[in-house]
């Protein structure tokens, strides 16, 4: 962080996705008012974050969460409503909408088993991705992608020739031990004009308040660093970029049936009471006419390159 004061925010107790392999204390979340984002503290080794991803059931891993439907009447009924509801974009159609279209040069950094890149590719896109977490990368490989094994932060710049219409972290600057390199590295990445698109989980959504250290999307430790729209606006600024575009996505999937089996299993395994089905129906009814800072699960920034060359961020 950048020094300042940080006050508790959230403590959680183990990791839902290791049970048995309990910490010597639990996980403490801080929230720095200066900074506007949180972190977990202290900060683990990357030994210990590496650790971290040795699950078999983590999504990178699988399907997608939004692609189970529900069975029941009344799930269905409720999945309708939401998707009614959602006006979210999807990150493609901000590529579309800042002037990056086929056969532009895009770059997905955590690419995982390489869904978007796909998605991308079929559109006409020329894309490459970059994952740390080999069972991820074998997944995209498998599928014939090329995927560069590094994390973003340890990029050696100098060594990649080529440069980037577009640079996407959909669910990654969480994950990163050094956020604001992470973004310094992405910009020295971009083509002059280039864009810089950036998706994390929005901690000030409903879902959170509601949750708290339940929600599926805090995901300790795996995540680092906890964000909102103000925070990421202001990494960005911090990294000499402008924020052309901040806005919200994520809806629909709150209300999924396998992300509700999840959170069930995640209170659990924390020893938090189960709250049935109705405590999602709250979250629909809270959220239906809410502010979209409240209503979606996820943030996202689009920041602009300003046409100057990029440089080899300093170390």
């Amino acid at each position: 962080m950048c020094g300042g004061s940080t006050r508790p925010w959230l403590e959680v107790p183990l990791d839902w996705r290791r049970p048995a392999e309990l910490p010597v204390e639990p996980y403490h979340l801080v929230w720095c008012d200066h900074c506007l984002f949180g972190e977990l503290h202290p900060r683990p080794t990357v030994e210990q974050v590496l650790q971290s991803y040795q699950v078999d059931d983590y999504y990178t891993h699988h399907a997608s969460l939004e692609r189970q439907e529900p069975t029941s009447f009344l799930a269905r009924l409720k999945r309708r409503l939401a998707s009614h509801l959602d006006r979210g974009p999807s990150i493609l159609q901000r590529l579309v909408a800042n002037t990056v279209s086929p056969p532009a040069a895009v770059l997905d950094v955590g690419c995982g088993g390489g869904g978007f890149m796909i998605e991308l590719a079929r559109r006409g896109y020329t894309v490459r991705g970059l994952e740390p977490d080999p069972a991820a990368r074998a997944r995209a490989v498998d599928r014939g992608l090329q995927v560069d094994a590094a994390t973003i932060e340890e990029l050696v710049v100098s060594s990649w020739q080529e440069r980037y219409d577009a640079v996407v972290m959909r669910h990654v600057l969480e994950h990163c031990l050094d956020p604001r390199t992470a973004i310094r590295v992405a910009r020295s990445l971009l083509k002059p004009s280039g864009i810089l698109i950036i998706e994390v989980p929005n901690n000030a959504a409903a879902g959170v308040l509601q949750n708290g250290k339940t929600w599926h999307w805090l995901d300790v430790p795996r995540h680092l660093n906890f964000f909102t729209g103000r925070s990421l606006e202001r990494l960005i600024n911090e990294a000499n970029m402008d924020a052309v575009e901040v806005g919200y996505r994520g809806y629909v999937r709150q209300f999924n049936q396998k992300w509700l089996r999840q959170e069930e299993l995640i209170r659990a395994r924390l020893g938090v009471a189960s709250v049935g089905g109705w405590w999602n129906w709250w979250l629909l009814m809270r959220t239906c006419c809410a502010s979209h800072e409240r209503k979606y699960d996820s943030v996202y920034a689009v920041a602009r390159n300003q046409g100057e060359d990029s440089k080899t961020p300093q170390r």
